[in-house]
């Protein structure tokens, strides 16, 4: 597995113009739990869970994201963003809040 992830690095290092169709394929729990032990801040995510957070649940939340990403099932930022607008409209709505 790592050899092709190198490979697709020195590709996309080579041609920054080169766009790859997917990638989901070469994706695991374990290269997933690699990239989530790198010593580098994580920021946190769209969904507003810091990594402590998704450390507090790491196999279950591993494999929830991996089953997701294989059925397509990842909501995009954009989606995140609507839901979080609905859920904030919502919430102005029930408390009185005019949201400006």
């Amino acid at each position: 597995m790592e050899t092709k992830l190198t490979r697709i690095a020195e590709k996309a290092r080579e041609n920054p113009k080169l766009k790859f169709t997917t990638l989901v394929h070469l994706i695991n729990e374990e290269t997933l739990m690699a990239a989530h032990m790198m010593p580098e801040r994580k920021a946190v995510g769209v969904d507003g869970v810091s990594k402590a957070e998704y450390e507090a649940n790491l196999e279950v939340n591993m494999k929830d994201l991996v089953a997701r990403m294989k059925r397509q099932g990842l909501q995009t930022a954009s989606g995140w963003a609507s839901l979080h607008s609905q859920a904030r409209k919502q919430q102005n709505e029930a408390t009185g809040h005019t949201g400006i």
